[in-house]
């Protein structure tokens, strides 16, 4: 591996002594949110004025959808103009470090269904809550992993990824961030923030952060989901139905999407398969360029690889804050995993500095 020094961040000489307040632990990664006190009904009446039609009564109880560390889903039928409508509200439970407000995440995904993109219809949204169509399907991963042709569904996610990134600043008016100059550079100061902020040392963390220093140049910026993995989407009958969790656009280098995807935890027991545990890199690109996305250059997508995994190193430790602070088992367990994660950005990082794609 080639030598890259070393870049300590200031706080690295603190005693390694857990603070006390919960707020510090989770230093902005992994935060509640209080809930505003909208008033009760106020996401069927957004209902009602999105659709020109009086809404009824919810029929029958509102069912607790599985899935989602972070914010909470029920499915719920609802009479409208004389028929019944199935639809999703969501709910923040708490936010991640660049997560956004709902009604940002409402036009980013309505932005991303008007492209074609198969995500459930956006219908309503509130400060607290989004509404959208029901869509069929499974978000489980073993679902997903278990298919019995996996290049069919990488075929479909790889042309969702091609639809979305056709939308540019240039072609949609989004309140989302302005573009910035280097998406690189950007999200690698966002996570020597959040680094910098954890109150114990990470040396591999730091390893990888200063390996990539070395960035490439900056891209046209496009509309990137931010979260698209296994786990994200809907699949049944082998086939994708529905791409979820808006809640990460921004706009930034497509390349972000596809080392997003192909970051290994996603891979689970499918590891050796690349990209998503369902193809290689180089499949899974070739869809996507077939689809009419942008050429894909793997040493930048390699790059992007390696950004994904710290960024899962960082929320994976700030989850287990919250699990350890909470008494939440599954999320307390993900700290304890971090050598896995670790190890990916080693090897990365030295592909990444020593040339090999």
């Amino acid at each position: 591996m080639k030598m890259l020094g070393t870049t300590v961040g200031a706080q690295r000489g603190r005693p390694l002594v857990k603070p006390q307040d919960p707020a510090i632990l989770r230093g902005d990664m992994d935060q509640q949110i209080e809930h505003q006190a909208e008033h009760p009904g106020a996401w069927q009446r957004a209902l009602a004025a999105r659709l020109g039609a009086a809404v009824g009564p919810v029929l029958g109880l509102p069912v607790a959808l599985d899935g989602g560390a972070l914010q909470r889903h029920w499915r719920i039928d609802l009479p409208v103009a004389g028929r019944v409508e199935r639809v999703v509200l969501r709910r923040t439970g708490s936010r991640v470090l660049d997560s956004l407000p709902r009604p940002v995440e409402f036009a980013a995904q309505r932005a991303a269904w008007q492209a074609g993109v198969p995500a459930p219809e956006p219908l309503a949204c509130g400060a607290d809550f989004l509404v959208m169509r029901h869509l069929a399907g499974s978000a489980d991963p073993q679902v997903a992993l278990a298919v019995r042709d996996p290049d069919a569904l990488a075929r479909d996610l790889a042309t969702a990824l091609a639809w979305l990134h056709r939308v540019t600043p240039a072609t949609a008016d989004l309140p989302l961030a302005p573009p910035p100059a280097d998406a690189a550079a950007a999200t690698r100061a966002a996570y020597r923030a959040a680094l910098d902020r954890r109150p114990r040392p990470h040396p591999v963390l730091e390893w990888g952060l200063r390996a990539l220093e070395y960035a490439p140049p900056p891209v046209s910026p496009v509309l990137v989901h931010g979260d698209f993995r296994i786990g994200n989407v809907l699949v049944e009958a082998g086939r994708l139905t529905g791409v979820l969790d808006w809640e990460f656009a921004r706009w930034s280098d497509p390349h972000e999407d596809l080392g997003w995807f192909c970051v290994r935890y996603w891979r689970r027991q499918a590891w050796q398969r690349a990209a998503g545990g369902l193809v290689s890199r180089e499949a899974f690109f070739a869809h996507y360029q077939q689809a009419g996305g942008g050429a894909v250059d793997p040493r930048r997508a390699l790059y992007w690889e390696l950004m994904g995994n710290i960024r899962w190193a960082l929320i994976a430790l700030a989850q287990a804050d919250r699990g350890l602070d909470e008494g939440l088992v599954e999320q307390a367990v993900k700290g304890r995993r971090l050598a896995e994660v670790e190890a990916e950005i080693l090897a990365l990082a030295d592909q990444w500095t020593t040339g090999d794609a």
